[in-house]
Parts: C-alpha cells; sequence; structure tokens
C-alpha cells in the first residue's frame, strides 16, 4: 500500500510542478509579449519615413518654400531710409518670387526672427528704378510702394526706400538683371489688365 501511496503521491507532485511549470512559462511568454508590444510603441525604436520628415521641415522652414519658388535668391544685408539716415532692418534671405497674378515681388526674410524685412510687388515706375549705391560695395538703392514686411506702426509709409547690401559681385550683377526684368514684366502685367477693363 505504501507503493501505491507514494505513486499517487509523486504523479499529484508531477502534475503539480508540471501545472507549476506551464503557469510559469505562460506569465513569462506574456511578460515577454509586453516587452515587445511596448518596445514597437517606443517612438526611438520605430522607423521613420524619410520623406515625412522633409516634407514637415519644408512646413516648418519658410526659407525651403520661398528657396524652391524663387527666380533667386541671395544672402543679404538690409537697410531703409529714416530720417535722412539708413538703419539697418536686418541681416537675411532676399528673394525674387511670382505672385498669384504672375507679378515679381521681392520679399526678404530676416535671419533668426523670421519676420519680414521686405515684401511688396516691384514697381514699374522710372521713379522705382534700381540705382548703384555708393554707400557700400555690392548695394542698390530702389524705392517700393506699399511694403507689407512686418515693422512698427509708426514707421509705415506709403513709399520705402531700401538700400540693399549684397555678399559678392555675382548677387549683385543678377539682382540688377532680375529687379528690371520684373520691372519690365510688372508693366506689361499691368498694361494688359487695363487693356481688359
Amino acid at each position: 500500500m505504501t507503493e501505491k501511496t507514494d505513486n499517487k503521491i509523486e504523479n499529484v507532485v508531477d502534475e503539480k510542478s508540471e501545472t507549476k511549470t506551464i503557469k510559469e512559462e505562460s506569465s513569462i511568454k506574456s511578460e515577454k509579449d509586453n516587452t515587445q508590444s511596448k518596445s514597437s510603441v517606443c517612438p526611438f525604436l520605430t522607423k521613420k519615413d524619410s520623406n515625412k520628415s522633409v516634407k514637415e521641415d519644408i512646413k516648418n522652414d519658410p526659407l525651403k518654400n520661398y528657396e524652391k519658388d524663387s527666380i533667386f535668391s541671395c544672402n543679404c544685408n538690409l537697410f531703409f531710409l529714416k530720417d535722412k539716415l539708413f538703419e539697418k532692418r536686418g541681416t537675411g534671405k532676399f528673394f525674387f518670387l511670382k505672385n498669384s497674378n504672375e507679378m515679381y515681388t521681392n520679399l526678404m526674410i530676416r535671419d533668426g526672427l523670421m519676420l519680414n524685412g521686405a515684401h511688396h510687388i516691384i514697381s514699374p515706375s522710372e521713379k522705382c528704378n534700381l540705382i548703384k549705391s555708393n554707400v557700400y560695395d555690392h548695394s542698390y538703392i530702389w524705392v517700393a510702394v506699399d511694403d507689407k514686411a512686418y515693422v512698427e506702426e509708426k514707421f509705415k509709409t506709403k513709399l520705402t526706400v531700401f538700400l540693399i547690401k549684397l555678399d559678392n559681385e555675382e548677387d549683385f550683377n543678377e539682382f540688377k538683371r532680375v529687379y528690371e526684368e520684373g520691372q519690365s514684366e510688372n508693366k506689361k502685367k499691368l498694361e494688359s489688365l487695363k487693356s481688359n477693363k
């Protein structure tokens, strides 16, 4: 009888240990599954779509958008006439663009602030012609009509005189070419609009 009892006890112990082992294995598996699911959710371990990040960068950086659409762009120092003296508006990137009406426009984005230093349509008037400046090397002066740049209310005027200082001779020559092209194209556009009325 003791043998039978011993066998039964061994069987019960074996069953309990198997059950215990199965429970331990399943708990270990569930812990691994939880760890794996947590790691797949972690943003540092997920693979990013490289095209998506480029699109987001363009949305976040207006310079990339303007650079893509610009006819010509260059680095510059921009000044405006205030009380018979040129005051610095800022350092940044200057763009020649076409607006929705196909008119040539100037836009300057100031470094760091990302605010407009200048934003206006190139006037076809001869009074707004580009003039070579003697103040700095590689610099021009021109008059802008109704500039939309971000400036304090007390500095807003109908006409703004700008001075731009460019980095090199190549930018200096290209700036003049595109500005004069913009004047003639805007003049044609305005004349065609008048004739259509």
